[in-house]
């Protein structure tokens, strides 16, 4: 026992309150939104990215939309200190989820001075409320940007009351400006928030003051967005959501009754995700759970133990007066939710309902369980409460990770697919995707069937502009059975090519020819997107097989922009394949013989063609030829086809020389290259895209230097023989990968 009181002592010399605080909010935050953050991307709501793209400096902070300028800031922020990734984004969502609890934490300090046990509670409830299933979809990080700013603001008013310094009001109303032109949910709440400072006693003239100068910013909201949508009658995004023909004012109780019920009720936050949500895959789930979650739940609970120990007194709590407010604001979060008319008032995913009353929900169970253990004359209530309520949030935060993770993968496989076959497209080209599912995903299973991986045919599109940056483009998808889905926009297909009928927002292009189209096929069965050689006329309805398509003109096979690569998490892969970099243009024709390698069943199809390609560079297995496209055809999945290679056109090439090998980037560097016939390969040398010999092969079993990451080309001499070569490649984990075994090349002269 003395050694426990020992330890005991030591740690509450050692850290103060606040550290512990936000060491234990760290670990909750990285179970509730990063325990599988490395898993996901982002698969829908790209416009921002896109925004991005095409403003760079610092017209890219601000959002084309006068209500809510603010809600590219988040995204310009990670996009400028981004790598081309998603990552960063991720980590400044995980950044406001953090401060969610911890700014409700110093908020709770002003009410519960002598309580640093309940204040704390508070703050990590506020931070897992898993009431809403969207609770770390990455779109939602504009939610969140608008609640830390505004948590921002109470914090800061309160503040300068309790110091009298009026001059932080400047700061107080940057906070607010931040807030309510991001996302005008909280407005209702800002503008009751001087009842934070009324206390009994109080000077009410000096209140008044204080209370007029907070409301100055909400009040020029108000002003401007009765100006615009009364006055001058405008259409927003946000206001054609508002009273749709399917509401009711039967509605408002029944969904204010089942806003609070979702809130306070939280041993039904995971009620869904255990459920339908799961079908099929609740034991994988709860495998993939347990592990963070035990961490978590034990770390919070080591935090409940120590941060007790601070506690000498607690003071008189004014529980009247906080359950008043927190009623209050929770009824003021709901309340712009409810004349909204796509909710369903029995689905917990639309609209974001749960984020704004997060922290006064949290004060509500929190005080109920405080007050719960005084009737009872226990603490354990109020321990093991929270400790329940951790657990469901917790619980609810992953399930939802997993949910964006299977979204994620499904988006990737055919994103990824597409830039494999079509590194970079052509400007003014229409991208056609068919027989996409007319389902979306509600699922953490991986076996789930089939769905839609875009959610829209806006975001397939948006994604193309994401992915191909700087490229005039649209694209277009349709559903099995030749369906064209409703969306924000509709093109009609016709015998010359597709016209634009109608949009409502801003695309690159309204007529193409059947010769500026690229179209993919999505095979449900089999998981595969793969570039149409055929307009695929069955599956777009109105639209004929016309001679004029021919994808192959429409794409540059040149590696696609590393930003590209790094999103889609195709960085461990090389480009291989012939280009016209090492030969002027004459009269000589190529064929290339690809031999399958490590087996006795030697493919040797002339293709009589360039061809291009990207070979995975972690999977084993053979190339074979199936309806005109090369495959790559794994060993461990012998029925799932990957990575097409694309047969292209004939090219005229000059003699001076031909590429083996062509791009890649710095994860890899060539070790070796050598002759299989255990010649030297002296003959072979590696060039820039200067045609500048950077270095020529040593003979077999030497290492050539590691070179910067950039593009090079792998050249043969046209006057070689026929020559089995081999290319080793050493990736940073030290692996070494051969890339074919063996590419056979044959030169054929052709008379001018």
């Amino acid at each position: 026992m003395k050694i426990i009181d020992f330890i005991k002592i030591n740690i509450v010399k050692l850290f103060k309150p606040i550290i512990l605080v936000a060491i234990c909010y760290t670990l909750l935050t990285i179970v509730f939104w990063g325990a599988f953050v490395l898993d996901r991307g982002l698969h829908a709501e790209t416009k921002w990215i896109e925004l991005s793209q095409e403003r760079p400096s610092l017209e890219g902070f601000i959002y084309p939309d006068k209500d809510r300028l603010f809600m590219s800031l988040p995204f310009h922020i990670a996009y400028i200190f981004s790598d081309g990734s998603y990552l960063s984004l991720h980590i400044l969502f995980g950044i406001f989820v953090f401060l969610t609890g911890f700014l409700s934490y110093l908020i709770m300090r002003h009410f519960f001075p002598g309580n640093i046990f309940l204040n704390f509670l508070i703050g990590a409830v506020t931070l897992v409320f898993g009431a809403d299933m969207a609770v770390v979809l990455l779109p939602m990080i504009v939610v969140r940007q608008a609640i830390v700013f505004m948590l921002a603001a109470f914090l800061i008013f309160l503040i300068a009351w309790k110091k009298q310094k009026p001059a932080l009001l400047l700061v107080v109303a940057t906070a607010q400006l931040i807030s309510l032109w991001t996302y005008e949910v909280g407005l209702l709440m800002m503008l009751c928030a001087p009842l934070l400072i009324w206390e009994k006693g109080i000077n009410w003239r000096k209140w008044w003051m204080w209370a007029f100068a907070w409301n100055i910013v909400p009040a020029l909201k108000v002003a401007y967005m009765g100006y615009r949508y009364l006055i001058q009658q405008e259409v927003s995004y946000q206001s054609a959501q508002l009273f749709s023909a399917d509401w009711s004012i039967i509605n408002i109780p029944i969904r204010m009754f089942r806003f609070v019920y979702d809130g306070l009720l939280f041993w039904n936050w995971s009620e869904d995700w255990l459920g339908p949500f799961s079908e099929g895959c609740t034991s994988t789930m709860v495998n993939k759970i347990s592990i963070p979650l035990i961490i978590g739940v034990v770390g919070f609970a080591v935090a409940i133990f120590l941060i007790n120990k601070f506690q000498s007194s607690e003071g008189k709590i004014p529980v009247n007066k906080i359950l008043l407010f927190a009623t209050i604001f929770s009824i003021l979060a709901y309340l712009p939710f409810l004349p909204l008319g796509q909710i369903h008032p029995f689905f917990k995913m639309n609209w974001r309902t749960h984020f704004y009353p997060a922290f006064p929900m949290a004060v509500i169970l929190i005080i109920a369980l405080y007050q719960i253990g005084l009737m009872l004359r226990t603490r354990w209530i109020l321990f093991i409460g929270s400790i329940l309520i951790i657990v469901s949030g917790l619980f609810s935060g992953m399930a939802n990770q997993l949910e964006q993770d299977n979204f994620w993968a499904r988006h990737q496989n055919v994103m990824s697919a597409i830039v494999r076959q079509a590194p970079n497209i052509k400007d003014d080209t229409l991208v056609v995707l068919t027989n996409i599912p007319d389902k979306l995903l509600y699922s953490v299973c991986e076996n789930y069937p089939p769905t839609n991986p875009f959610g829209s045919p806006m975001w397939f599109n948006s994604a193309l502009q994401v992915y191909y940056p700087n490229t005039r483009l649209i694209g277009l998808y349709t559903y099995e059975g030749a369906i064209m889905p409703e969306a924000d926009f509709k093109f009609n297909f016709n015998k010359n090519g597709v016209e634009l009928e109608r949009t409502s927002i801003r695309l690159e292009g309204k007529d193409f020819g059947y010769d500026q189209m690229i179209a993919f096929e999505f095979d449900s069965q089999k998981g595969a997107t793969l570039l149409a050689s055929d307009f695929p006329s069955a599956d777009v309805l109105g639209s004929i097989n016309h001679s004029d398509y021919n994808p192959i003109k429409r794409i540059d096979f040149n590696p696609p922009p590393i930003e590209t690569i790094r999103k889609l998490d195709i960085d461990k892969e090389i480009f291989i394949g012939v280009s016209e970099e090492c030969y002027d243009e004459t009269n000589m024709e190529k064929r290339i013989n690809m031999l399958d390698w490590g087996g006795d069943n030697v493919l040797r199809e002339s293709l009589g063609v360039n061809f291009y390609g990207i070979l995975p560079l972690n999977r084993e297995g053979s190339l074979t030829m199936k309806e005109n496209h090369l495959y790559f055809l794994t060993k461990d999945d012998k029925d799932h086809l990957t990575t097409p290679f694309l047969p292209l056109q004939n090219l005229e090439s000059g003699e001076k020389y031909i590429t083996l090998v062509s791009a890649w980037y710095g994860d890899w560097s060539i070790k070796e290259i050598m002759s299989t016939k255990g010649k030297s390969a002296a003959l072979m040398m590696l060039q820039d895209k200067n045609f500048n010999t950077l270095v020529e092969a040593q003979p077999s079993g030497q290492s050539l230097t590691r070179l910067p990451e950039g593009k090079y080309t792998l050249c043969a001499p046209v006057s070689a023989k026929t020559e089995d070569v081999r290319v080793v490649f050493k990736g940073k984990s030290g692996k070494e990968v051969i890339m074919p075994d063996r590419i056979m090349i044959e030169h054929v002269r052709l008379k001018k």
